[in-house]
């Protein structure tokens, strides 16, 4: 006990347990950041620790998990461990290794990644214990300690491990022998199907030994090459250097003892000599690509170059002085490792890889100013955090763009104001001081805090940029150019194409300022000409964003604008008149901020008023009485419409809750809409939809007046064109009656999948009220046809049943509940869905016979769900 204080309880980390199932804190934190590692692992994929009896001199202690979690151990000593004493803790244990796809820890096939693998004290400092669990975004706090292990495996493995092998390291380049295809006879069991009985080959023990480190990690595996070297480093100071990769990747790892070399020597040059005699890095496959550092060992995982390979080797060497030697806590104080690394790669990269100019779509990812640009992005939101913000409290953006990139950046401005003399002067007496000490934020403070970088520390705590924003004139850019906006305020011009049944195609115009950092006033502005009309359309939208910090995080005032040409009638002597709507749809959306940053809930109110305007043609009886004269005239109406949703993104069963309410001067509609996803274990899962909805006269009924509204009454089946009475979805052919294009429907209301379009009082229609439950069940691979090709083209089941005023009101016939049912494709993340009926009411088979044709597609519906996608949603169905 080096503290001062009398020590009666202890804590110890039992990180294996957070592998144990789906209950665990990491499991659930997986859940909430949409990341689906632990479902797809499945249960033979988990981990755990047991066996485990803490002893003191013989004499069992007591201890149990904390009541939140299983990954951290509470012992109560016997007797208190007073201020200098020591004692001695033992215990066996056995672990279960879990699949290496979920986290750091675990195995792929035969290469075994063994990292936070047995039971480790906390950090007991002078602020206090540190008990944490096991989390995959936001690392450790552990304590330095001597460790050495002796790891025993089958001989056909190579192990490599923390600190200095007791064995001699065989230099031969392990290169795998190719065996030749052996023929089976019929019916012979394939060699490649027995399981290999490790039991049955000679085993070889590995002795690590390693002093003063916080952490003991090892990796094994039976294909690793083993490259050797020593560095000389600045001071004279010899390390000891060791590379364990696959042959396979030789092209990327050719270099890769040199690359340990550069990132030994700069930072001993630029920080203080490295701390430890030996460097080891490991070709792993842990549940992420990137890097995970332990000290005196990395693993690296999917490196595409040799320059990426580079960049990261540099990166995880770093924190053996950050993350190893001073050991801040990662967890509270990410920025203290992370960040300060992120510096020293900055530093590398732009010494060893000066920028050129970057070309190609993805530019802008490339240019070195992006890291900033993604910084002033967040700030613009209103949704970036202080540098001082936990790891466990970021969201998982800010994990990157603060604890990395901000805090890379403000010591850059911190190197600029001091000078990067001065500025290396103190980072080396910040090191020298506090190398194995565990410093907080206040000691590095009261190193680097002089006049001159007074104000520098108040940026720390506080949201917003670290630079002042750039003067950025506006100017007009063709294409979109993204990387433009770090020059300028772009108004981007580009041609855009349109389609529908009506005008064909249609080439255009498209006028917008959508960029990065986004504007608060946006816009875009898109005209277009139908080649086969010859008419003139277009769609805009204006709006204005506010980020306040009260109730709301988000207020946007919006107002879309579009006019299509829609329809055409011909007058006796074929003259034609061509028919459009028009639609002003103003709206406020009031966002509401949640209690923690990192909540996948979304829950916001909007308010929109549709003003619409339809052509449509009046005959009037011209001086021939045998004659009518047609003349276009504009009918209009209004629609105000106001929703709730409630909606959690979660990636395990996320769910959303809808109301709402439309009204005119003539009708009301309330709707309750529900959806809940049932998640498979591995892939796809059950999309429940229940729907509810009650129809109201404002003015007096009566038979015209239930025929003008009837566009506006509750459908059991997914409403066609002329039924989208807000214009909201993206209909190819609005107004066809037959053909494809008449056979797309929208998901609202009852959202049946067979169509009666045909008949004049649809099946399920009602002016009362009406129910609907919607099944959607993903059809596993194994049973897929489609599962086989290149692209993810999911096929499901899907069934609807539902009730309505018409078909339980009194005389109407048939049955009161109606189905239907059948397969489903959809592509692009459910956006565009085809759905063939298979199974359904009598009503509908009957309505089919009656129909001409009565075929298998012209039975089949379509759907574009676009009108509500959300950015989550797009950036799945568009990944970069």
């Amino acid at each position: 006990n080096n503290s001062p204080d009398t020590l009666r309880q202890l804590y110890f980390h039992l990180w294996p347990n957070a592998y144990k199932d789906e209950n665990t804190v990491l499991a659930k934190t997986y859940n909430n950041d949409m990341d689906q590692r632990f479902i797809k692992a499945g249960r033979n994929g988990y981990g755990f620790i047991d066996s485990l009896a803490f002893s003191v001199n013989g004499e069992l202690l007591s201890w149990k998990t904390l009541r939140d979690t299983d990954d951290v151990a509470l012992l109560q000593l016997k007797q208190p461990l007073l201020p200098g004493d020591s004692i001695v803790i033992s215990t066996p244990f056995r672990v279960k290794i879990p699949s290496a796809s979920i986290s750091r820890f675990g195995h792929n096939g035969n290469l075994y990644m063994i990292t936070q693998w047995y039971p480790k004290p906390a950090v007991y400092d002078r602020k206090g214990w540190h008990p944490i669990p096991y989390l995959d975004q936001g690392e450790f706090y552990a304590e330095f300690g001597d460790y050495e292990v002796a790891i025993t495996v089958p001989d056909k493995f190579v192990v490599a491990a923390t600190g200095m092998p007791q064995f001699k390291v065989e230099d031969a380049l392990f290169i795998p022998m190719r065996q030749p295809a052996k023929k089976t006879k019929p019916g012979a069991k394939n060699p490649a199907t027995i399981p290999f009985n490790w039991d049955a080959v000679p085993r070889k023990t590995y002795t690590f030994r390693q002093q003063n480190v916080i952490d003991f990690a090892w990796f094994a595996d039976t294909t690793f090459t083993v490259q050797q070297d020593t560095c000389i480093l600045p001071s004279g100071k010899q390390i000891r250097l060791r590379c364990y990769f696959h042959i396979s990747e030789i092209g990327v790892w050719a270099n890769a003892v040199n690359f340990m070399k550069d990132a030994l020597r700069y930072h001993s040059d630029w920080i203080g000599d490295y701390p430890y005699d030996d460097l080891t890095v490991v070709d792993g496959a842990q549940g992420f690509p990137g890097g995970m550092e332990y000290p005196t060992i990395t693993v690296i995982n999917g490196a595409a170059s040799p320059k990426e390979l580079d960049e990261t080797i540099f990166h995880e060497t770093g924190h053996n002085w950050f993350q190893a030697t001073l050991a801040t806590h990662e967890r509270k104080h990410p920025w203290m490792d992370e960040g300060m690394n992120t510096y020293y790669d900055n530093r590398y990269g732009q010494l060893k890889y000066p920028a050129a100019p970057a070309k190609g779509l993805l530019s802008v990812l490339k240019d070195p100013r992006y890291t900033e640009l993604m910084i002033r992005t967040q700030v613009g939101f209103n949704k970036d955090q202080p540098i001082t913000t936990p790891a466990d409290s970021l969201t998982a953006d800010n994990y990157s763009v603060i604890a990395y990139d901000k805090t890379a950046l403000w010591m850059k401005k911190m190197e600029e104001t001091m000078g990067r003399s001065a500025f290396d002067d103190a980072m080396r007496q910040y090191y020298e001081k506090w190398r194995f000490r565990h410093p907080q934020p206040e000691d590095f403070e009261a190193i680097l805090r002089k006049p001159a970088t007074d104000s520098l520390f108040s940026i720390l705590g506080r949201k917003g940029n670290v630079y002042p924003e750039p003067q950025r004139p506006v100017r007009v850019v063709p294409l979109y150019r993204l990387r433009e906006t770090y020059t300028s305020r772009p108004l981007y011009i580009m041609p855009i194409l349109n389609y529908n049944s009506f005008n064909g195609f249609m080439p255009g115009i498209a006028l917008h300022n959508y960029s990065l950092p986004l504007p608060r006033l946006n816009f875009i502005a898109a005209p277009m000409v139908g080649i086969k009309s010859g008419k003139l359309n277009g769609w805009g939208r204006l709006a204005y964003t506010w980020y306040p910090s009260g109730m709301f995080s988000r207020i946007e005032a919006s107002s879309i604008f579009s006019s299509f040409n829609q329809r055409v009638f011909r007058d006796s002597g074929n003259r034609p008149f061509s028919l459009a709507y028009r639609k002003v749809a103003p709206g406020v959306k009031l966002t509401f901020r949640n209690a923690h940053a990192r909540s996948t809930v979304d829950k916001f109110l909007q308010f929109r008023l549709f003003l619409i305007g339809e052509d449509d043609i009046r005959l009037t009886q011209g001086l021939d009485p045998n004659t009518q004269v047609p003349t276009k005239t504009t009918s209009r109406y209004n629609m105000l419409q106001s929703r709730f949703v409630y909606m959690d993104n979660r990636k395990l069963y996320p769910y959303k809750g809808e109301f709402l309410w439309e009204a005119n001067r003539d009708l009301m509609r309330l709707n309750v809409i529900g959806h809940y996803f049932f998640n498979f274990r591995q892939k796809g899962g059950v999309n429940l939809r229940v729907y509810a909805g009650k129809f109201l006269y404002l003015s007096r009924k009566d038979v015209n007046k239930e025929f003008d509204l009837q566009r506006f009454h509750l459908n059991m089946t997914g409403p066609n064109g002329q039924e989208d009475y807000t214009y909201g979805a993206p209909f190819i052919g609005r107004n066809e009656f037959s053909g494809l294009w008449s056979q797309q429907i929208m998901a609202r209301d009852g959202y049946f999948k067979v169509r009666t379009d045909l008949l004049s009082q649809k099946v399920g229609r009602s002016d009362d009220w009406l129910t609907a439950v919607n099944l959607e069940m993903d059809v596993p691979d194994r049973f897929n046809p489609f599962s086989k090709l290149p692209l993810n083209i999911p096929l499901k089941l899907f069934a609807d049943i539902g009730a309505s005023g018409a078909t339980w009101r009194e005389g109407a016939g048939g049955s009161r509940l109606l189905y239907d049912g059948g397969l489903q494709v959809s592509f692009l993340n459910n956006i565009l869905n085809f759905y063939f009926p298979l199974i359904y009411s009598g009503v509908y088979r009957d309505y089919f016979r009656s129909t001409p044709g009565n075929n298998f597609f012209q039975r089949m519906s379509f759907s574009i769900n676009i009108q509500d996608l959300t950015f989550r949603q797009f950036r799945q169905a568009f990944p970069l």
